[in-house]
């Protein structure tokens, strides 16, 4: 577990979202992933700490909460979670959740309310589950192995840039006058 995790606030996130999400339809496990990874990346890399410290592990789909199906359970067994699964293509199934209940938000920031806000519509409005992990798919899932957990130290190269040819001869120079 990440040093850093805090596992109530985590809670209290995932029930925002759920609670606060209009469509149920529009949320499924995938895009739950995805908002809770992209408002911890966000905050991280505008604020330098994460909002819950949750860790991200490399999975087929992208970046996947570790810690979300144990957040889940909990709130279902409180009564303030029910989540049921649908038809959803052919041979395939959705979870969908439906939270009641008041949300606890004592934990979170105005600042942190209004990142997973803007992320959760982004990411319920704006894509499927599809389109989301693709775009989770990027420089840095790339690079990490599968189960892999990702840091969010590694956030921060946002885009590798391609060496010019200034670089690449620079390298050559250093290599060249430590040998």
């Amino acid at each position: 577990m990440h040093e850093n995790f805090d596992q109530l606030k985590f809670k209290s996130l995932v029930h925002y979202v759920c609670r606060t999400c209009i469509d149920p339809r529009k949320l499924s496990a995938t895009k739950l992933h995805k908002i809770l990874w992209l408002s911890d990346v966000f905050a991280y890399k505008h604020h330098g700490q994460p909002i819950t410290g949750e860790v991200y592990i490399k999975k087929q789909w992208g970046p996947f909460s570790s810690h979300l199906n144990s957040a889940l359970s909990h709130l279902e067994k409180e009564g303030r979670m029910f989540i049921h699964e649908v038809e959803w293509g052919e041979e395939k199934r959705q979870r969908q959740f439906v939270a009641k209940g008041d949300v606890d938000i004592s934990l979170l920031s105005k600042d942190q309310l209004k990142i997973i806000n803007d992320v959760r519509d982004y990411v319920c409005e704006n894509h499927t589950a599809s389109s989301i992990s693709d775009k989770s798919h990027d420089e840095i899932w790339q690079m990490a192995l599968m189960e892999e957990v990702i840091p969010y130290e590694a956030t921060l190269v946002s885009r590798f840039v391609k060496p010019t040819d200034e670089d690449i001869e620079w390298a050559k120079s250093v290599l060249k006058n430590a040998t």
